[in-house]
């Protein structure tokens, strides 16, 4: 998982970013909502609020809804993913 967020943070740094902090979680089983479990959300909330983040990345594939989900909890914060092919 380090090398993986690693990674997403080089292509982060590469596209103009600033990497501001980083979360993980192990899940048995996604949340089918927001793919991530209701108290991970609110702390990638607090930690966007607190870095002032302009975006989230995740190291995963989220469906559409589950993306518009999570920025309807992260108003004015987009929400992307990194596609591995």
């Amino acid at each position: 998982m380090d090398e993986s967020l690693a990674e997403l943070g080089r292509l982060v740094h590469t596209a103009g970013a600033t990497v501001v902090g980083s979360v993980s979680q192990r899940l048995e089983r996604l949340n089918p909502r927001t793919f991530i479990g209701t108290g991970k959300a609110e702390e990638v909330m607090e930690l966007a609020r607190a870095t002032s983040a302009t975006m989230v990345v995740f190291d995963d594939d989220l469906t559409p809804s589950q993306q518009a989900n999570l920025e309807g909890l992260l108003p004015d914060i987009k929400v992307a993913q990194w596609w591995k092919p």
